[in-house]
């Protein structure tokens, strides 16, 4: 855990001297107990997607690192998502609920219809997206969770009140 605190520690001292880092916030905006827990379940995760996959990932594709490079890759998508998501101010997210809702129920609706969802395992649940699949459901709770949020903000005294 000191190793990690030694990092932040650089990089802040490394970001502080420039004003702003390259991604737009210095680690003066991030939340060193949330990010040492980010740190570690990361960790943890591609260590075992490592260490299970390397004999089934060499018998199938000859390659013994193959769902590991794929595990590295998406956990750069979702890096850059965060730094996105993270650059968006709240208002923005408070303002786009609705049609966040609205989007996700497209979404729901456009699994359904015959040759855009994919099934797997007897349940249509996907969207094909090329390189991978997506599983609308996990981008619903989100927007969900998001437009309640919001909704919450709007009408936070009558629901107090009730």
């Amino acid at each position: 855990m000191s190793a990690v605190a030694t990092m932040l520690s650089k990089m802040h001292a490394v970001t502080s001297a420039r004003g702003k880092s390259w991604i737009g916030f210095t680690v003066d905006d991030l939340d060193p107990v949330l990010t040492i827990v980010f740190v570690s379940l990361l960790t943890i995760g591609v260590i075992m997607v490592a260490s299970s996959s390397i004999s089934v990932a060499d018998r199938n594709f000859s390659n013994p690192f193959y769902y590991l490079q794929r595990q590295l890759v998406f956990v750069g998508l979702g890096i850059f998502s965060a730094i996105v998501v993270f650059k968006i101010r709240l208002v923005q997210w408070e303002k786009s609920d609705v049609a966040l809702l609205l989007f996700a129920l497209f979404l729901l609706v456009l699994v359904l219809i015959p040759g855009v969802g994919k099934t797997v395992n007897g349940s249509t649940r996907w969207l094909p997206l090329g390189m991978f699949n997506l599983q609308v459901s996990e981008l619903v709770k989100l927007f969900l969770v998001i437009y309640v949020a919001g909704y919450l903000v709007r009408h936070g005294e009558a629901v107090r009140n009730t």
